[in-house]
C-alpha cells in the first residue's frame, strides 16, 4: 500500500514539475526581452559592425572613423539629478531636489577625435547642442568626453575613471563637470566592445558637484588604437551581455529538477517487493505474521 502511494506521489510530482518548466521555458525569452528590448537585438548587438563581405545590414546610427578609433552609437538619452545643501546644526545633508530627462541624437554638433601621438591614451569629445538635445528646454549644451587607456602588462584597454560629461544650460545648477566611474567598458587589445544598452553614471554627488548624471547609449560599439586596421571595420567584440540569461537558468534549473524526479521514481521502483508466497486454492490459507 505504501508503495502504491510512493508511486502516486511521485507521478503527481512529476506532471507538475513537467507543468511548471513548460511555463518558465515559455516565458523565459520573453523576460529577457523585457530587461535588454529582444532577441534580435541581442544577435544583432553581438556583431554589430561585423559587417558581411556579401550582403551587409545597415543598422541605423552614427558611425566615427577616427584614425586611432572606431565608434557607433545610435543616440543617448540622459538623467541629471540636481542636489541642494541643507544645513543643521551639527550636519550638512546633501537633498534631492529635481531630475531633469534629456535625448542626444546619434549625430552630435560636432566631435573631436585625438591624433596619434599616444599610444597608451586616446580620447572623444562629442559635443551636443541645439536641436540635437530634445525634450528638455533648460539644457543648452552637452560634452560627452570618453577617454581610453590601455594596460600593455594585461594587453588590454578600458574607460579611463577620467572621462566626463560637461554640461551647460538655464541656471548656475547646470554649469557642471561630472566624473565617469568604471562602467566595466573594457576589452582586450585588438578587440572592440559591444553593448546593446550602455550605462554611463558619475559617482555619487557631493558638496562640490550637488549633481549625478547617467547616460543610456543605445547601440554602442567602440574600439581604440585602430592604426594597424587597414580595413577600417571593427574587430570581434567583447559584448556587455550576459552569457547564462534568465532562460539559461531557467532549462538548467528544469532539467536538475526532471533528473532528481525520475531519479527518486526509479529509486522507489527498485523498493518494490514482490510477493514470494502465493496460496493454493486446495490447501490451507497462508498466514503471514507482522514480524514478516
Amino acid at each position: 500500500m505504501n508503495c502504491s502511494r510512493r508511486q502516486n506521489i511521485s507521478v503527481i510530482v512529476g506532471l507538475f514539475a513537467v507543468l511548471v518548466s513548460c511555463v518558465l521555458v515559455t516565458a523565459g525569452p520573453d523576460l529577457v526581452a523585457e530587461s535588454v528590448g529582444d532577441e534580435h537585438a541581442i544577435h544583432s548587438s553581438r556583431s554589430l559592425l561585423g559587417l558581411p563581405t556579401e550582403a551587409p545590414k545597415v543598422i541605423p546610427g552614427y558611425y566615427i572613423d577616427g584614425k586611432c578609433l572606431f565608434l557607433f552609437q545610435n543616440g543617448m538619452e540622459g538623467l541629471v539629478k540636481i542636489y541642494k545643501e541643507e544645513k543643521t546644526k551639527d550636519t550638512t545633508d546633501i537633498v534631492f531636489v529635481q531630475q531633469y530627462i534629456f535625448l542626444l541624437k546619434a549625430e552630435p554638433t560636432s566631435r573631436v577625435t585625438s591624433e596619434c601621438n599616444n599610444a597608451n591614451q586616446t580620447y572623444i569629445t562629442l559635443s551636443y547642442s541645439g536641436d540635437q538635445i530634445r525634450n528638455n528646454t533648460n539644457i543648452t549644451s552637452v560634452k560627452v568626453n570618453m577617454i581610453f587607456e590601455t594596460n600593455n602588462k594585461l594587453k588590454r584597454w578600458a574607460l579611463s575613471p577620467a572621462s566626463s560629461v560637461h554640461l551647460d544650460g538655464n541656471g548656475d545648477h547646470f554649469k557642471k563637470n561630472l566624473k565617469l566611474k568604471e562602467s566595466g567598458v573594457t576589452a582586450s587589445t585588438g578587440f572592440s566592445f559591444s553593448c546593446l544598452n550602455l550605462e554611463l553614471q558619475s559617482p555619487d554627488p557631493n558638496n562640490e558637484t550637488l549633481a549625478s548624471i547617467s547616460l543610456s547609449v543605445k547601440r554602442f560599439q567602440f574600439q581604440p588604437f585602430t592604426t594597424n586596421n587597414t580595413n577600417r571595420i571593427f574587430a570581434d567584440s567583447f559584448d556587455c551581455s550576459t552569457w547564462f540569461t534568465i532562460s539559461l537558468w531557467v532549462g538548467l534549473f528544469t532539467l536538475l529538477l526532471f533528473t532528481a524526479i525520475v531519479a527518486s521514481g526509479i529509486y522507489m521502483l527498485f523498493e518494490i517487493k514482490t510477493m514470494d508466497r502465493f496460496e493454493n486454492p486446495k490447501g490451507k490459507t497462508i498466514t503471514v505474521s507482522a514480524a514478516e
